[in-house]
């Protein structure tokens, strides 16, 4: 009986634990949806694209010469 009411109080211990974690990971300190890396690198990979199309000597410079 005693291992059973061990066993229990483990099984609720980790429970919590693991439910814990997946609380509130959707939201920033503000309240804002928080970005993934995907999404991140998704945005800035399509921001880069469009500038590079719009105005192609923008990526031209000091680096170019």
């Amino acid at each position: 009986m005693r291992r059973l009411v061990q066993l229990g109080l483990w099984l609720l211990v980790m429970a919590v634990c693991l439910g814990a974690c997946s609380l509130g990971t959707n939201k920033g300190p503000r309240g804002e949806p928080k970005r993934t890396d995907d999404y991140t690198l998704n945005t800035e990979r399509r921001d880069l694209t469009q500038r590079l199309l719009k105005n192609p000597d923008s990526f031209s410079g000091a680096f170019a010469r």
